[in-house]
């Protein structure tokens, strides 16, 4: 057995060292922070030895987060990329949201009211990317044929 950044190595497989478990503990005692959510590499399983943590958090208390960011890697050892759902563009929400772990949603509600406007917005963006797209294939379709 083997262990690499936080990380144990048995018989060539990973298992994390607990890290979902202690960000858990983490965050249960942060009432500032209703909502967080782990996504990226280490919530695909995917993670490599120079990977980071991506961590989505909404903050109530925006003086708290160099603190906060300290704290988180102090705690794991690791770096750790903090998105904030308060700020954050929609689609990296909802791809957080939709592809993370959770680890923290104190308020059901806001959860629900930030996963609507995320995936409205996100859709809206992928509406407005398509109907580009199209908008330019008709385009150079119909000019090819002049």
């Amino acid at each position: 057995m083997e262990m690499t950044r936080g990380i144990i190595y048995f018989r060539g497989e990973r298992m994390h060292n607990g890290i979902e478990t202690r960000l858990k503990e983490f965050f249960k005692d942060k009432e500032y922070i209703p909502i967080a959510y782990l996504f990226g590499s280490y919530a695909k399983d995917k993670e490599c030895e120079e990977s980071d943590i991506d961590i989505a958090i909404y903050i109530q208390d925006k003086d708290k987060l160099p603190k906060l960011w300290l704290e988180l890697e102090r705690l794991i050892n690791i770096n750790v990329d903090l998105v904030l759902i308060n700020s954050a563009p929609a689609s990296l929400v909802w791809s957080a949201i939709r592809r993370g772990i959770p680890l923290k949603i104190k308020d059901r509600r806001l959860f629900l009211s930030i996963m609507l406007n995320a995936s409205r917005e996100a859709e809206d963006f992928l509406d407005f990317n398509l109907d580009t797209f199209f908008k330019k294939e008709k385009r150079r379709v119909y000019d090819r044929r002049r």
